[in-house]
């Protein structure tokens, strides 16, 4: 037993001298496993008045007795119905009609395909008996109406809801107005009219992710303490993902005792109980240097730099002072604190650790 999937109906064209009723019939053939078929078949095509049972209306045999059996070529066939047996207008006469088929010895198809109105179609428009129907209307009187009747907006119906208030149904259609928006300059409302750019008309408000700074200085003396404390800090909010550079100036005030070696090391960190090794300044006293009866002065500087995401981040300036005698002998002083954010790098970002043996003291580094 074959199968019939799907199938498309197409009303012939016609010429005026003599109207063909032909229906182009489309359908695809397969076995029981769903395979393709290819080959010549026998198909009987019938048309009924009800969707069951009943006698045919009209009968059509496709077959190599009559010379025009059905090719099939991947299961795809085309068949032309009633150019052997001319579908008579009696038939397009009921209200509903059923196409039924019939392949080979195999029993009529079930069910059968309700034809659709495209069908009753061809019984109308392509009819013998009447080229131009009594009842239609000429176009120089149209439902009674002159043409330009119905070129009046007034006169028409269905309007879209876009159009029915009115504002569409001018004859110009022109552009009436050309504004210039936020940051730009030109326009105009009649003639040829530009748009440019005005002069400091770009902001940060039509910049996306546009670098950004945050900066904080403390003049105020401060005791370094002799463990991790934070003395300032920033919040900086990034747009977008980028990099954060980091850095920290200060000048430190150290008294020095023989015997002692006094250090102090600053750095820059999230953490405002953390010791950056990475991005931190030291000054240290060699402890055989003679004893100062007052501070020296020194300016220490640190710089961090990282790839973050866009969010918001805290960065804090940390010190800490050893082998001091006492709190108010290391002092930081004028603590400058700045960070910048960038939204992208023009060159490689790449950071070396320094080496263990490069301490700045009072002699030089060693």
């Amino acid at each position: 037993m074959m199968f019939l999937l799907g199938f498309t109906m197409l009303l012939s064209q016609f010429v005026e001298a003599e109207v063909p009723k032909v229906m182009s019939y489309q359908g695809r053939l397969s076995d029981t496993t769903g395979t393709p078929l290819s080959g010549d078949y026998n198909l009987l095509f019938s048309i009924y008045n009800q969707e069951s049972g009943g006698n045919p209306l009209w009968q059509e045999q496709h077959s190599d007795l009559n010379g025009n059996s059905v090719q099939v070529e991947s299961g795809l066939f085309v068949a032309l119905l009633g150019e052997v047996s001319l579908i008579p207008d009696s038939v397009l006469s009921a209200s509903e009609l059923w196409l039924a088929i019939k392949i080979g010895s195999d029993p009529e198809m079930q069910p059968r395909t309700r034809l659709t109105s495209s069908f009753y179609s061809f019984g109308s428009i392509m009819s013998d008996s009447a080229l131009i129907a009594s009842s239609a209307h000429s176009s120089d009187n149209l439902a009674g109406n002159p043409p330009s009747f119905y070129l009046d907006w007034n006169n028409l119906i269905d309007i879209p809801a876009g159009f029915a208030d009115g504002v569409d149904d001018d004859a110009g259609g022109d552009i009436t107005e050309v504004a210039a928006g936020t940051g730009l300059a030109g326009g105009g409302e009649v003639g040829w009219v530009s748009l440019s750019v005005a002069p400091e008309g770009i902001t940060n408000v039509e910049i996306a992710d546009e670098p950004g700074i945050a900066y904080e200085f403390d003049g105020i003396n401060s005791n370094i303490a002799s463990t991790i404390t934070a003395y300032d800090s920033v919040t900086i909010t990034l747009p977008g993902n980028g990099y954060v550079v980091a850095t920290a100036l200060a000048q430190v005030n150290l008294r020095h005792y023989s015997d002692s070696e006094e250090t102090v090391r600053m750095c820059i960190t999230r953490d405002s109980v953390y010791l950056d090794y990475g991005s931190s300044g030291l000054w240290r006293f060699d402890r055989y240097a003679p004893s100062l009866t007052i501070g020296m002065i020194h300016q220490l500087s640190a710089t961090k730099v990282e790839s973050l995401a866009a969010g918001t981040y805290k960065y804090y300036l940390n010190a800490e002072a050893t082998e001091t005698s006492s709190p108010a002998d290391a002092q930081l002083v004028r603590r400058h604190l700045t960070v910048m954010y960038f939204p992208t790098a023009y060159g490689t970002v790449t950071s070396k650790a320094a080496s263990s043996g490069d301490v700045q003291t009072d002699r030089g580094y060693e």
